[in-house]
């Protein structure tokens, strides 16, 4: 709360002060980790190391192609990586190559 409390932000100006300050140091913290994350991801493909989302996409193509053996290996992959992972129209999985365990 402000120093006088609510009846002493009398004024935009006095308000728009006391939200700055309230909330300058969490999202200044959130963009600095944001920022770092970015700079992890850009160090991390420069040494040619998968992203996160990468390694998600080849354990996906991974089980597919366990899933479907009898298919050329990395044709299954391939499609399995280049693949939408959702509906476009429904906003839920696709039902081609989400596997039902």
């Amino acid at each position: 709360l402000p120093e006088g409390g609510w009846d002493s932000l009398e004024t935009f100006w006095q308000v728009g002060t006391w939200s700055w300050g309230y909330m300058e140091p969490p999202l200044g913290t959130l963009s600095f980790m944001l920022l770092g994350f970015q700079l992890a991801r850009a160090h991390m493909t420069k040494i040619n190391w998968k992203p996160y989302t990468e390694i998600v996409k080849s354990m996906r193509a991974n089980r597919l192609h366990r899933l479907y053996p009898q298919y050329e290996r990395e044709i299954v992959r391939d499609f399995a990586k280049s693949d939408s992972w959702t509906d476009s129209k429904a906003g839920g999985p696709t039902s081609s190559t989400t596997p039902t365990f």
